[in-house]
């Protein structure tokens, strides 16, 4: 009996059972899990970039500036004139001589004439001789004077139509054009009659005198026998009252001597242009005024924009020129004219709507 137990055979184990199966069924479970949080992982990843790039998006919006309406406004304006001038401006060469010739020059204490300067695009034509009044309107000191031919011109017609307005011939142009030599004469002549401080208020230091130019006349009064001061009252008013439509101003206003630094001098006219001269007397301005205002204006800021007594409209602005040259833009198309400020400037008077 116990033999046979011993000898029955143990019992066979399954082939492919349970064991198999189970093992089997975790790693089905287990990849199933992998996948799902890989996939879950994902999701989260993908929601976290959205909510970063929301919030970035957030933020850019919050970090924009708000523009006002004036900065939006100053930003068109300055589209504009830049637009405007690829479109109508062009550029032009001049040289730093070009600075120190034409109308609106200014010649004082402390900006010297150049007898040398040779401009290149700022016309600048040779003074000629003055000859008699051809119809007697007015005297005329020397005959040797020298005046710019522009001048000439206005000064003729300035005082013939005084003539005919006041039925009066006895105002003479004294004095033009000074040399070097001539203004050192003048100051000494000045000074030893005056005094030093009070003459060299009268006359100024030779190389400084607007004399130099051929822009500027003296007047006086003569009858045919004898000298009279021209003083700018009583019927003479009437030429300091329309000097500015022949292109002249009263160079040294009595309200203006501490500007200048030069007395009150009525018989002293001054050359500008027409425009300038309507602008500077409509405005109060002296030439330093005047040339101190220009500097502020340019062609790619503010243009200094008005229209004169005939209804003539004018754009005005100036450009910096270095000593070694530079360029300045003019318009395109329609007409303008160029002058140096002897301030390292060249000044564009356009007669048009730029």
């Amino acid at each position: 009996m116990n033999n046979n137990r011993n000898n029955r055979s143990a019992p066979a184990k399954r082939q492919g059972g349970t064991s198999s199966n189970n093992t089997g069924i975790n790693i089905s479970y287990n990849t199933v899990c992998l996948v799902l949080c890989l996939a879950f992982a994902l999701v989260n990843l993908r929601v976290f970039s959205l909510i970063i790039t929301s919030n970035d998006t957030l933020k850019a919006k919050i970090a924009v500036p708000v523009i006002s309406e004036e900065e939006q406004r100053k930003i068109d304006e300055q589209e504009r004139i830049k637009k405007d001038i690829e479109e109508n401006f062009i550029t032009i060469p001049v040289s730093f001589d070009d600075t120190r010739r034409g109308n609106l020059i200014l010649v004082n204490d402390t900006h010297e004439y150049s007898f040398d300067a040779i401009s290149t695009v700022v016309a600048d034509e040779q003074a000629i001789t003055i000859p008699d009044s051809s119809d007697a309107s007015y005297w005329v000191k020397s005959n040797y004077d020298l005046l710019k031919p522009n001048v000439l011109e206005n000064i003729d017609r300035l005082l013939c139509d005084f003539a005919i307005e006041n039925n009066n011939t006895d105002v003479m142009i004294l004095d033009t054009f000074r040399s070097y030599e001539d203004q050192q004469r003048v100051l000494a002549n000045k000074i030893e009659q005056l005094g030093e401080q009070q003459g060299r208020k009268i006359a100024t230091n030779p190389g400084f005198s607007e004399h130099h130019t051929c822009l500027a006349i003296d007047l006086t009064l003569f009858n045919g026998k004898e000298y009279g001061e021209y003083d700018g009252q009583g019927i003479y008013k009437w030429i300091t009252d329309n000097c500015k439509d022949y292109g002249f101003v009263i160079r040294y206003g009595s309200d203006k001597t501490d500007i200048t630094g030069i007395d009150y001098e009525p018989w002293h006219l001054r050359y500008v242009g027409n425009e300038h001269a309507y602008y500077m007397t409509q405005n109060n301005l002296c030439l330093e005024e005047y040339i101190t205002l220009l500097s502020q204006y340019t062609v790619d800021g503010q243009r200094l924009k008005f229209t004169d007594g005939d209804g003539n409209s004018y754009s005005v602005y100036s450009c910096v020129v270095g000593e070694e040259g530079g360029t300045v833009h003019v318009p395109r198309n329609g007409s303008y004219t160029l002058s140096g400020d002897n301030d390292g400037r060249i000044i564009v008077t356009c007669k048009t709507s730029y």
